[in-house]
């Protein structure tokens, strides 16, 4: 059974909280994003673990995961998203159709930016074309020349 000190609805509170922070942290890099994913899997752990899953786990966790798609300067990191669907299945199957929409409905986070740079898969604009030719060319020359 769960601690007296530690009720569910403050769990709860608490994965809200450090979720939140991450979606909006800007500094910090890769350590800050590590220990905000061990952060909110020691948490899911300990929820899943006393058999706390609700609706509002799910709404909470389907919102997030939601906004790492949609929204185009979250800061949720994507090992955080990784992290859930490996360490905690049912709970990613719950988010599953959220990935699925984001795969086949609309562009997923940072897809447009790539169509939009000449990005891997992307149509890629005439002068791009012409000086990756230009920079190929000239590769291959320098190779020939060492040879």
């Amino acid at each position: 059974m769960l601690p007296a000190s530690l009720p569910a609805a403050r769990l709860l509170t608490e994965l809200e909280g450090v979720l939140a922070f991450a979606a909006k942290a800007r500094g910090g890099g890769a350590p800050l994003a590590a220990a905000t994913t061990d952060a909110v899997m020691l948490l899911l752990r300990t929820i899943t673990q006393h058999k706390l899953v609700d609706a509002a786990l799910l709404a909470l966790l389907r919102s997030h995961v939601r906004s790492y798609y949609n929204t185009k300067n979250c800061r949720l990191s994507g090992r955080l998203v990784t992290e859930l669907l490996q360490r905690f299945p049912l709970l990613g199957w719950c988010v599953a159709p959220l990935l699925v929409g984001a795969e086949n409905g609309k562009p997923a986070r940072g897809a447009k930016r790539a169509a939009d740079s000449g990005g891997e898969g992307a149509g890629e604009a005439p002068a791009t074309e012409k000086k990756r030719a230009k920079l190929n060319g000239a590769k291959r020359k320098s190779k020939l020349a060492a040879a």
